[in-house]
């Protein structure tokens, strides 16, 4: 039977394949990983997008959909109102995290 293995982030619950033992990676010699070793380090909070303002022109097949048009970080989202129920969600995730992680 084949298997992979997900991590899924205890911050926005999105999974990342770790591995998987499927047919390709059985005739290849085993566990084969995926797009390079998971890590919760990828990514910088204080340049990342915590709001991607992106284009919807709309049209199949439109190169420029989707296309990033702003960010917002997380510390320019501190003087919006419109982002604060978002942030105190976010807050309130992490200290939760940090209380079962806590030794």
């Amino acid at each position: 039977m084949y298997e992979g293995e997900w991590v899924k982030c205890p911050v926005c619950g999105w999974h990342w394949k770790r591995f998987h033992t499927g047919r390709h990676a059985i005739q290849e010699g085993g566990i084969k990983p995926s797009k390079g070793e998971f890590s919760f380090h990828k990514g910088d909070p204080e340049a990342d997008a915590f709001i991607s303002i992106r284009q919807m022109p709309g049209g199949r097949g439109n190169p420029e959909t989707f296309r990033e048009s702003a960010r917002i970080t997380l510390s320019e989202s501190k003087g919006k109102e419109e982002y604060t129920s978002l942030r105190n969600s976010l807050k309130e995730k992490i200290q939760k995290i940090l209380q079962i992680l806590k030794d």
